[in-house]
């Protein structure tokens, strides 16, 4: 009787890993590949956008999540009639700024064109 305990235990053990296996390369395989060569990317700060955010509001153009592929560069480009900040870069009004995202990783910017409610991140990958 414990031997057949045994065995039946360790035939669930190995169904349940190869199940996880089967599922875990079938997400893997089919996940979107954002494998891309690396590219300018232009963000516009529409005019308007200062008023939005000081009364708490989205503007609608403007992404919360940037993603990016190692390699390229955000060039953000500021139409309204504020000076704004992403993370390191101050665009004055009317006037555009450039940053180069040559490593891999997560990262959380000071955003002055997004209501303070609302975080932004940038991602670059491989």
């Amino acid at each position: 009787m414990r031997r057949t305990i045994v065995i039946r235990l360790g035939i669930s053990l190995l169904v349940g890993i190869l199940a996880a296996g089967i599922i875990n390369e079938v997400s893997f395989r089919t996940q979107e590949n954002q494998s891309r060569p690396p590219q300018t990317v232009e963000l516009i700060i529409p005019s308007g956008t200062a008023e939005l955010v000081k009364r708490g509001e989205q503007p609608p153009t403007i992404p919360e999540t940037l993603v990016f592929v190692a390699g390229d560069t955000l060039v953000v480009r500021n139409e309204d009639i504020v000076d704004h900040q992403l993370g390191p870069l101050w665009i004055p009004a009317g006037s555009e700024a450039s940053l180069s995202l040559s490593e891999v990783g997560n990262f959380a910017d000071q955003c002055s064109f997004n209501p303070p409610t609302i975080s932004t991140s940038m991602c670059a990958s491989r």
